[in-house]
């Protein structure tokens, strides 16, 4: 009988593994120049939009598309359907500078795709005739853009932190009263401006903003904070019927408006922030220890719980269960950096975390949920040891693609890579279970499975990657 159940579970385990390789489809875009995509998003059709950067001629559907001045990063917004065929491509930018997609958000019931982020070139070509001129060439300005998510048209844009200074979005959700609200930051000696009449001074290194628009695109309020270290960032947001949760790292001293966060021994610190929904602090939970470690998501379940996400490099590594109550667990990272996520309820009481890394570097750069099941982006250096099976990067970093239930069991690691530097940037999971990875990659091939592969003709480069898989791998 003992036999038999051992034959059993070893069957399980490899019919687990098995699933796990199905593909839905696999496809990518790339060129000559350099692409990366960076945010994504998959609205109630199962319709997936990715924002990300490109310089040079990059080629998607069929189209060639040439940044501005070739030199400096254009902006793209894709959007392709739950197959993975192509449905249309946007191109921002302006002409020999950088500009930047930072964060996404789709709004009025997924009829509107709005994005934030930042451009540094004397003018800015959003299309459809909606063009901002920078008031400080070479310095960023702040915009949002909102698309008809059907045709991919440019509905409006606007100027959100404006001036001589810089200033960067970092993040962008809708709320439940289809209120937006975004996080990002301003540097510099000069007065930044989110309307005519609303400025504020930069005082110190850098400063944070976070602010809320109606539908309409009109600035509702704005909070302020101030820090004394450059390191310091509001890098992540997400929403729920309670209020607002911001991910973000202090470094040195961050001042909130229920707390001054003090970062361990002058290192980076994690930390997760509530607010309700006139911008004012709730609770803050850290995640603090001796050496760097960096937030990169904030993510809610829509069930009465959110997660924090990101990569650390201590050794002695300690998560807050409650206010000024850390776990008893120390954490410890194997190499340079290793991932890292926890679940709190949205009063803020530490339900579990989870670790994983290698003796390289590896770093979470996506955490998404559908409650059920959890997916994280990254990428790893080094072989890792997953629930007794050992992934091994085939070139000096691979993306990392890992999937568990909603308990921190995992159920199962996909390494996408070849034979150069590739990384799995951000993912979603549709309304059937299904999972889609996105990502970059330098290798001449890329190989979703042990038989699927994908291909970059100018290695030199990136190509962008999507990788949609079973959910039986998930069930």
């Amino acid at each position: 009988m003992f036999r038999k159940l051992l034959l059993v579970l070893f069957l399980l385990m490899v019919a687990l593994f098995s699933f796990s390789q199905s593909v839905f489809y696999g496809t990518s875009f790339g060129g000559p120049g350099e692409n990366r995509v960076f945010k994504s998003t998959i609205d109630t059709g199962n319709n997936i939009y990715l924002a990300g950067y490109f310089t040079g001629t990059v080629n998607a559907g069929g189209v060639n598309y040439t940044a501005y001045g070739g030199t400096g990063y254009d902006i793209f917004v894709s959007k392709y359907d739950e197959n993975g065929n192509f449905l249309w491509f946007k191109q921002i930018g302006s002409s020999a500078k950088d500009d930047y997609a930072d964060g996404l958000t789709l709004m009025t019931r997924d009829s509107i795709l709005a994005i934030v982020g930042g451009f540094s070139g004397a003018s800015c070509d959003f299309g459809n005739g909606f063009v901002l001129n920078n008031e400080n060439a070479g310095t960023y300005e702040a915009f949002l853009v909102t698309i008809n998510t059907s045709s991919g048209v440019t509905l409006n844009a606007k100027k959100i932190a404006y001036g001589k200074n810089h200033e960067r979005p970092q993040a962008i959700k809708e709320d439940k009263n289809e209120n937006l609200v975004i996080v990002g930051l301003y540097q510099g000696l000069y007065s930044t401006y989110f309307t005519p009449s609303d400025s504020v001074q930069c005082i110190g290194p850098q400063n944070y903003f976070f602010l809320q628009l109606d539908k309409n695109l009109n600035l509702n309020w704005v909070k302020t904070y101030r820090g004394n270290n450059g390191v310091n960032k509001l890098f992540s947001l997400d929403v729920d019927n309670d209020g607002y949760y911001i991910a973000g790292t202090n470094k040195d001293s961050l001042y909130l408006d229920i707390k001054t966060l003090v970062s361990r021994s002058g290192s980076a610190d994690m930390f997760l922030y509530k607010t309700d929904f006139n911008g004012n602090g709730q609770w803050i939970r850290s995640v603090k220890g001796s050496s760097d470690d960096f937030t990169v998501y904030a993510t809610c379940d829509r069930q009465g719980h959110v997660y924090l996400s990101g990569y650390f490099a201590s050794t002695d590594l300690q998560v807050d269960s409650l206010e000024n109550l850390p776990s008893q667990q120390i954490a410890w990272s194997k190499g340079s950096n290793d991932i890292f996520f926890a679940k709190y309820t949205t009063g803020g009481e530490l339900l579990w975390y989870g670790t994983e890394g290698s003796t390289g570097d590896d770093r979470l750069t996506r955490l998404n949920t559908n409650g059920k099941y959890i997916v994280i982006a990254g990428q790893f250096s080094g072989p890792m040891t997953l629930r007794n099976e050992v992934l091994t990067p085939r070139g000096g970093t691979d993306g990392l693609s890992i999937v568990y239930e909603e308990n921190d069991n995992l159920l199962y690691a996909i390494p996408l890579g070849g034979s150069g530097t590739d990384v799995t940037q951000t993912c979603v999971i549709d309304s059937k279970g299904n999972y889609i990875f996105m990502g970059n990659f330098y290798s001449p091939v890329l190989y979703l499975t042990d038989t699927y592969t994908l291909t970059n003709a100018t290695p030199s480069t990136r190509d962008v990657f999507i990788a949609k898989y079973d959910k039986a791998s998930i069930s």
